[in-house]
């Protein structure tokens, strides 16, 4: 098995993962597997024996819009003590697993939710910096900044429901530091934000910032998607739990992202105003959350076999 020494840490220095556009639109279905690509660059050596490289393609998952390709890499980066994003962030991936265990159990998964691809906050982020930067769209009419704010963003996304949706889940990443947001119950009486966040501050203007600016886009997203104002202009309301877990070290952002998602979503607790966290999910841990994770992957490779031993020696060595 070749592996190139900083195939893991490299996957650090660019905190989006490469989600591909995918031609082939499935309906109704929230992924599907892609058998054929799980033997994606295997190669066999003069010897009969396989060859395995960092970008050997472990598992493509294959959603409505778009797939996300698992590389030996990512599933190895899970063994260190290092962040992750293609594999984790990867939120997309993770429900995924979750909604074909619990079809297995013949429990019916019956939440609306939409999960953003982690590009969509890097792409809206960085479009308003350059937007209210430039001094030419001073003289733009408030309708025409707001297409020049929103506009490229809502076309990305435009595959997405973000209207007849019960949850709309936003990975948020600043400064490679990942952080979550959920919208609940969009577009009604009810509708709230919830910022999770492992390595909270005293200043909590930056969630509030992420929040506002969420806020705005949806309100956009009405506007131009049902082609008249949303009633209702004020700010959705921001919800930081309390009592919410912390990470220990700077690393593990990650883990409590997805955690935080899973937990919340199977079981949403019933007043989101008053929500205590660890009175909600007093069992919360991440631990042994990177194992569970590459289990969940492995279960899902039509050719797993090719992968169990590698796992099975590198948990030998912890």
């Amino acid at each position: 098995m070749k592996l190139p020494g900083d195939e893991c840490s490299s996957l650090g220095q660019s905190a989006v993962p490469s989600f591909e556009g995918d031609a082939e639109k499935s309906s109704g279905v929230s992924g599907e597997l892609d058998d054929d690509s799980s033997e994606s660059g295997l190669e066999r050596t003069k010897s009969g024996c396989l060859e395995f490289t960092a970008s050997t393609e472990m598992l493509r998952i294959r959603f409505p819009f778009q797939s996300i390709s698992v590389r030996l890499s990512d599933f190895l980066c899970l063994q260190e003590n290092v962040g992750f994003f293609q594999i984790l962030l990867l939120l997309s991936s993770f429900f995924y697993f979750e909604k074909v265990h619990l079809s297995r159990l013949n429990i019916n998964w019956s939440k609306r939710i939409t999960v953003l691809p982690s590009v969509f906050w890097h792409n809206l982020s960085i479009l308003q910096c350059g937007v209210l930067a430039d001094e030419a769209n001073k003289n733009l009419t408030d309708d025409q900044m707001l297409d020049a704010r929103f506009g490229d963003v809502l076309d990305f996304v435009e595959d997405f429901d973000f209207i007849d949706v019960d949850y709309i889940v936003v990975p948020v990443n600043e400064w490679e530091h990942w952080s979550l947001v959920i919208v609940c119950h969009p577009f009604t009486a009810r509708a709230r934000m919830i910022c999770f966040d492992s390595q909270l501050t005293d200043d909590l203007n930056n969630l509030q910032n992420i929040s506002d600016l969420c806020d705005e886009f949806l309100k956009y997203v009405w506007l131009r998607r049902q082609m008249y104002p949303l009633c209702s202009t004020e700010r959705m309301r921001c919800i930081i739990p309390e009592n919410l877990p912390q990470q220990e070290n700077n690393f593990d952002c990650g883990l409590y992202i997805v955690e935080f998602a899973r937990r919340f979503l199977l079981a949403p607790p019933r007043n989101l105003d008053s929500f205590n966290f660890t009175a909600e999910y007093p069992d919360f841990t991440v631990k042994n959350k990177r194992r569970d994770i590459q289990h969940a992957v492995l279960s899902l490779c039509s050719n797993r076999e090719f992968w169990t031993p590698i796992l099975d020696l590198l948990n030998k060595k912890l």
